[in-house]
């Protein structure tokens, strides 16, 4: 038996882990209310257990090849973040319709890095006890993924203005580092690294908000959210984009390091844009329908922006997936440094230009996989050169991700026709591609 399908034989004989999937299967809603937060803590710290009983059981101590350990751990490990996303979801969800809230829950992505960090560093290990400490790391990502389920979503409550508690309790033996966070407060009092855990941390956090009790807005009364006036956000179309203006002003954003950043290949010939390619850009046909014919409208805005600006400027753009309104826009000018790519909570499309026209960068297909809700990506070159990636009905989101980590991690020698070939073995995966060069 694998890892994957020793911990999932795991989780179904777990009498809590069954009963915790049972009421999230069957949407039993009294169910999930009496686990609350406390209780969806106590489940993803089971979890944790319950993989790294796997991992520990499963991995050969002398068979810590990297790209063997990515194969054996990747389905499980993924598999548990859905675990945890899936419940903290359901719990989160039948707990504020109780309060009478209509917030939709956030589900933080599956760690990728953190993930192949952990992995490589295992490969690598010359201990003897690198085994099982590539064991209790998986187990402490699975356990961590739960208590930034919590915290996101306290975070979110807290910014919409309801009072939000969280607490955390030690475990027998706390460590100095978990009893200076041990204790009560109000979100905006916590200290930090409250939602943290470490290495066989054994503490617990949960969190509550007052029903209906905004702060600043009406102390201690209880608001019918019938009451609270809410407009949907505006989202604008391109007319209202371009006449707004304003988008060239250089949008600065500071390095997320969980996330990554994009680049341009420093290596590469940046050229402006030329006459003929707004000419040039054309359907490529990738949905069959109108969305097909206001892309090729929005990526000449893309090359609209950076037309007139020194070489190797870029626009990146994001369409909401179904109407192609737009939803923002970064630009991204040479010698300013790595931005971060933009994501969104909704399903959307990703344009932006490559002033070196050649196809996608390898940091491209890694945030097309990273970020979940993008459903499509387009480069147009300068020159008028077209190029998209989208996920199909047979997208393997774990397959690719495996292919990513491989790379990264220099399993594949690099040549200069290393992108090409990249992106071929993606095809494998359920990702289209299409292109269309001059």
């Amino acid at each position: 038996m694998n890892i994957s399908e020793d911990f999932t034989r795991r989780v179904a004989d777990d009498r809590f882990c069954a009963e915790v999937r049972q009421a999230v299967e069957e949407g039993n809603t009294a169910a999930l209310e009496r686990l609350g937060m406390r209780g969806f803590g106590r489940y993803a710290g089971r979890l944790a257990e319950l993989i790294e009983e796997s991992v520990r059981l499963g991995v050969d101590p002398d068979d810590l090849g990297f790209e063997t350990l990515i194969n054996e751990l990747a389905s499980p490990a993924r598999y548990a973040h859905h675990l945890v996303n899936e419940s903290g979801t359901a719990i989160q969800t039948a707990l504020d319709s109780r309060n009478g809230l209509r917030i939709k829950p956030a589900e933080p992505e599956f760690e990728s890095g953190r993930f192949g960090a952990i992995v490589s560093e295992a490969a690598h290990s010359e201990s003897e006890n690198a085994a099982d400490n590539l064991a209790v790391q998986i187990g402490t990502m699975t356990k961590d993924a739960g208590n930034r389920f919590m915290e996101v979503n306290a975070e979110q409550r807290d910014r919409a203005g309801f009072k939000v508690t969280v607490r955390r309790t030690g475990g027998a033996d706390c460590c100095p580092w978990c009893s200076a966070r041990t204790g009560s407060w109000e979100l905006k009092n916590a200290p930090d690294g409250v939602f943290g855990c470490h290495d066989n941390c054994k503490c617990m956090v949960d969190y509550t908000n007052s029903a209906g009790t905004v702060r600043g807005k009406a102390v201690g009364r209880k608001w019918n959210f019938a009451e609270i006036p809410y407009e949907p956000p505006h989202v604008m179309t391109h007319e209202e984009a371009r006449e707004k203006g304003g988008f060239d002003e250089p949008k600065r954003l500071t390095e997320a390091p969980k996330r990554g950043t994009m680049y341009s290949d420093s290596d590469s010939e940046y050229k402006p844009v030329s006459p003929e390619a707004y000419s040039r850009i054309t359907p490529l046909d990738v949905f069959g329908d109108q969305r097909d014919h206001l892309i090729v409208e929005a990526m000449r805005d893309v090359l609209n922006k950076v037309d007139g600006k020194e070489p190797g400027t870029e626009w990146l753009a994001l369409y909401d997936y179904q109407t192609m309104n737009f939803i923002d826009g970064v630009l991204s000018e040479i010698g300013a440094g790595d931005v971060e790519p933009l994501d969104h909570g909704e399903a959307y499309i990703s344009i932006h230009n490559h002033a070196s026209e050649e196809t996608f960068s390898f940091q491209d297909i890694y945030k097309f996989q990273e970020f979940k809700n993008c459903k499509a990506i387009f480069v147009v070159g300068n020159n008028g050169n077209c190029y998209a990636l989208a996920k199909g009905k047979e997208y393997d989101d774990t397959g690719l991700f495996m292919k990513i980590i491989k790379r990264a991690k220099g399993f594949e020698p690099y040549t200069d026709d290393t992108e090409e070939r990249f992106i071929e073995e993606c095809k494998k995966y359920g990702v289209k591609y299409y292109e269309r060069r001059y």
